[in-house]
């Protein structure tokens, strides 16, 4: 089963400039895993649109309870990399008063292939419109023959 969550259902973000259209472009894929480890097999996939760069704050999307803000995919070295800053109890991406104790909201990098809270980045894909085709960085990001 693969979750496809929308973000920003209405394709705007807040600037210093003010609202400027911003619509997601890339497609970050993940499995899932019922501990925080990434043991044994996927409780289950998802997918999330997000962005092909950093967009600052303004991209915010509610997730079971908390919430993500700043998400993005990048290639390093033709390996995908996906950006995010999580808000715990909030779905609102704003730290509760009561959780200020705790720290803030917590900046995550999750590099193809590695775990990160549960969760593994299977690849960034771009899709464009014109042409109804996508590139990807993938979890190997490609291998050399020799």
């Amino acid at each position: 089963e693969i979750l496809v969550m929308e973000s920003c259902p209405l394709q705007f973000s807040c600037t210093d400039q003010g609202w400027i259209e911003t619509t997601p472009t890339v497609s970050a894929s993940f499995d899932v895993y019922s501990g925080s480890d990434c043991q044994g097999e996927p409780s289950y996939s998802m997918s999330l649109m997000t962005y092909d760069g950093p967009r600052g704050h303004g991209t915010c999307l509610p997730m079971n309870g908390d919430s993500i803000d700043g998400h993005y995919c990048a290639a390093v070295n033709d390996k995908a990399v996906f950006h995010q800053t999580i808000y715990y109890c909030s779905e609102e991406c704003a730290t509760p008063w009561w959780r200020t104790y705790w720290g803030e909201a917590e900046e995550q990098v999750f590099e193809a292939g590695a775990c990160v809270d549960g969760k593994i980045l299977i690849s960034c894909e771009e899709h464009t419109e014109e042409t109804g085709t996508s590139s990807s960085s993938e979890q190997d990001g490609g291998e050399e023959e020799g």
